[in-house]
């Protein structure tokens, strides 16, 4: 996922502020490889957690029961791997978002480009089942389940500009903290307690719940939070903390068949929220310089394009971890699962790099 990386220039500020600012596009002129990383970490857990309840479902008081070690690594997993979106919009607010039309262009047709050869390979296998006016529909992302993320994100990039300004004036700061106390509190309550409260939120399928997220960690930027307050071991050892009390609690509901658990993995769980910062806090510590880390995060939002394009999500990617599930030992399963995550990752990351040599043959470099 590409995301602009300079604070934009606001007025008035106070020097402090601008000395802060001007030192922080100093330093990213070139991409942090430890953030880099956390992106392409993000990346592998989408894989992941999409390797879990949706293409599993929920596992059931039955098989708790009957085979509890099992269902329990499931919702550990799954506990591990929800903070994955989180993570990316994070990752924008980090550096914040710069506006411009090129950009745009270059995340749509990014976008387009693979949702382009995915429906052109399955018309050449398949034409009867795919020539047909609700594929093209699903080409061109008109439904509402067809990329949920990209067009969240894109509304977030196109409100961007407007959300800097209110929180890189250094006159909002009070107001902006007061916004994201209401906002998460709003959330909590009718996005997350009562999952359906609000349909505007969705569960954190939706460019408001981005807007808070990247809000959030703009704000805590530009008013000098100090990440290395506490050692990235503290943040790790906070995240596995509640990583594993998500998923004890889930077990414990799935086994006495209240399966209101499945809401504990949804990204406005106040919790889930707080290990998505603490894995940024974490990686922010990091001291790594890796042009290949780079090289890969620069192309690691295609893996999401390609896997996750409805045209493969369900029929082939959740069918094929439901059979490997279902089919192979414990030990099979997982090797199998792995190789799977680590081949489409790598394949997407060098269709990506062919996606970007077209697009500066178009609109140059």
């Amino acid at each position: 996922m590409k995301n602009g990386n300079m604070i934009m220039d606001m007025t008035p500020i106070s020097s402090t502020d601008k000395e802060r600012i001007i030192d922080t596009k100093t330093q990213l002129k070139e991409r942090d490889s430890n953030m880099e990383l956390l992106r392409c970490i993000a990346m592998f857990l989408v894989l992941l957690v999409h390797a879990g309840f949706l293409s599993l479902g929920l596992p059931t008081q039955a098989e708790s029961l009957q085979a509890p070690v099992s269902v329990f690594m499931r919702l550990l997993t799954q506990s591990v791997s929800v903070v994955c979106v989180n993570v990316f919009v994070l990752l924008s607010g980090w550096y914040g978002i710069r506006f411009s039309i090129r950009r745009l262009g270059n995340f749509l047709f990014q976008v387009f480009f693979f949702s382009f050869l995915i429906y052109v390979c399955l018309v050449i296998i398949h034409p009867t089942d795919y020539l047909n006016v609700r594929s093209l529909s699903r080409l061109f992302i008109l439904n509402g389940e067809e990329y949920w993320f990209v067009k969240s994100y894109l509304l977030l990039f196109l409100f961007a500009p407007f959300l800097n300004t209110l929180v890189e004036r250094e006159e909002n700061k009070q107001t902006v903290k007061s916004v994201l106390i209401v906002f998460f509190l709003f959330q909590t309550i009718y996005g997350w307690l009562s999952i359906k409260g609000v349909t505007e939120l969705g569960g954190g399928y939706s460019a408001l719940s981005f807007m808070g997220l990247y809000l959030l960690v703009r704000y805590l930027r530009c008013y000098g939070y100090d990440t290395s307050k506490y050692s990235g071991k503290i943040y790790i050892s906070i995240f596995w903390g509640i990583t594993f009390i998500n998923a004890s609690l889930a077990f414990f509901l799935a086994r006495i068949n209240l399966m209101v658990f499945g809401r504990i993995f949804t990204y406005t769980n106040p919790f889930v929220i707080c290990q998505s910062l603490l894995l940024v806090f974490a990686f922010s510590q990091l001291k790594v310089k890796s042009k290949f880390i780079n090289w890969l995060a620069i192309s690691c939002f295609a893996v999401y394009l390609t896997h996750a394009n409805e045209f493969i999500l369900r029929p082939y990617y959740g069918r094929w971890i439901k059979f490997l599930f279902d089919g192979q030992s414990t030990i099979m399963f997982i090797f199998a699962v792995v190789s799977t995550i680590l081949v489409i990752f790598f394949l997407s990351i060098l269709f990506d790099k062919v996606r970007i040599y077209i697009w500066t043959k178009i609109a140059g470099k």
